[in-house]
């Protein structure tokens, strides 16, 4: 702790974020390849991120690196863009 911060190793944030990034990752393929592998929403060609989570550069990266073809929209403050 310094300065009342607290510092945490990139590889301990990482493995932190790892199960619930792979999960996202895994249920936005479930929902753009079918199950016969196939593209399921041909003429998707943006995933917007939105919520507080969008904010994560590892989100980003996993969901940038999984769907190539993809262009992948992350505002500033996306939290703000989901309201309770």
């Amino acid at each position: 702790m310094k300065a009342n911060l607290l510092r945490i190793e990139p590889s301990i944030f990482r493995n932190l974020h790892k199960v619930t990034i792979n999960a996202i990752v895994a249920t936005l393929s479930r929902i753009v390849i079918d199950e016969k592998g196939k593209d399921a929403w041909e003429n998707l060609d943006t995933i917007l991120l939105v919520g507080g989570y969008s904010d994560c550069p590892l989100l980003r990266e996993a969901i940038q690196k999984e769907f190539l073809r993809l262009k992948v929209v992350a505002p500033e403050r996306g939290g703000n863009a989901v309201l309770t």
